[in-house]
């Protein structure tokens, strides 16, 4: 059986874009935009965003521009327009978000025209819809429950067919996808938060999450800002976090995490975790957890079932881990994990999957006013 998974990416960004100018026949405005692959993987109807500059009071960029291929085939995108940094006389920016293909090691030249009516839509646009506590929000392969009183995803489902089939009985996470904190005096979880939907469209929806971690005895709480950002026609999943002490003091923080349970559904499970293009795998019983950290000093190791072997200093550009049951499982990838240390990834056999953005064996004096990503 062909295993599938849903995949959240925090900040993974593995193909990058430059921007030229250009002026097409007929008249019709173009910008190639050309993507260079460097992670050595093939990527197929992948979410890319890029920043389009337009100059101010200039008629023909006034329409949310079309994103054709290299073979000239319009594909699925989606267009915001943005105001230039004083107001709306100076020059802007589009922020377009497409679906691309790029293979492997290449580069490929796609162009933003302006000028003709969007057309193409994704085969399964991002849907929104409000409820009494938060949202729902879906695309074919995943649907998630965003709820003010259950930070920071409440449910969440998962079909591997990608038919869009989400069954209440059958969730893909049997405990919230929560933030959290652990001090010298207590370990605290966020209680609420506030939902703001700040993007939505045919190829991606983007929710700002922002709360509080209340702290007792202390003056003020421990602050989070996320951005959650689901795209149509894949089972990825974006997060940007940031951590703020806002309570006005120092505090010794011990640990920091972002968590999940896992529904695997059986006694015994299969995890990878792997530091740049450097992979370990391993069978994982209920009782046995594995681990991969970066430390303060920056030092990357294994930790658990794959022993406490050190990793070379620079082979964790991102660090990732996978955990999977028999017919499905949960990847996360984590962005210049080895820059932003300490940072750590860790599994269990019940299911559970922490990011740690502070991990127990590096615990640190936080500044007030400082923020971790």
């Amino acid at each position: 059986m062909v295993k599938r998974r849903i995949t959240f990416v925090f900040a993974a960004i593995l193909c990058f874009a430059s921007l030229l100018w250009g002026q097409a026949v007929e008249a019709k405005v173009e910008i190639p935009i050309v993507l260079t692959e460097r992670a050595g993987l093939d990527w197929k109807s992948t979410p890319f965003t890029v920043g389009v500059p337009v100059p101010s009071k200039e008629g023909a960029f006034s329409s949310p521009p079309r994103m054709l291929d290299q073979m000239g085939r319009e594909v699925a995108s989606q267009a915001v327009l943005l105001p230039g940094p004083t107001g709306k006389e100076s020059p802007g920016w589009w922020r377009l978000t497409f679906l691309g293909t790029i293979n492997q090691n290449d580069s490929l030249v796609y162009r933003a025209v302006f000028g003709e009516e969007q057309k193409i839509q994704p085969r399964t646009a991002v849907k929104v819809e409000k409820t009494f506590s938060g949202y729902l929000v879906e695309n074919s392969s995943v649907r998630l429950e965003l709820s003010t009183d259950q930070p920071i995803v409440a449910k969440a489902w998962f079909d591997p067919n990608g038919r869009g089939s989400f069954k209440d009985d059958t969730p893909l996470l049997v405990a919230p996808l929560e933030i959290g904190i652990r001090t010298t005096a207590a370990s605290l979880g966020a209680k609420a938060m506030d939902i703001s939907l700040e993007e939505h469209g045919p190829v991606r929806a983007v929710f700002r999450l922002k709360g509080v971690i209340p702290l007792t005895g202390i003056e003020g709480p421990f602050s989070y800002d996320c951005r959650l950002i689901l795209y149509a026609d894949t089972p990825f999943i974006r997060l940007e976090v940031r951590l703020i002490n806002t309570t006005g003091g120092q505090l010794t923080m011990e640990e920091a995490w972002l968590k999940t349970t896992l529904n695997l559904k059986e006694e015994r499970g299969e995890t990878t975790f792997g530091a740049g293009k450097g992979a370990r795998t391993s069978a994982l019983n209920k009782n046995a957890h594995a681990q991969l950290v970066v430390d303060h000093s920056g030092g990357l190791r294994w930790g658990g079932i794959f022993g406490s072997a050190s990793i070379p200093q620079g082979s964790a550009g991102i660090g990732w881990a996978d955990l999977s049951g028999p017919v499905g499982g949960v990847s996360v990838g984590i962005k210049d994990f080895g820059l932003l240390y300490p940072k750590g990834l860790q599994v269990n056999g019940t299911g559970e999957i922490k990011i740690q953005f502070l991990p127990v064996s590096s615990p640190l004096i936080w500044e007030a006013g400082v923020a971790k990503t």
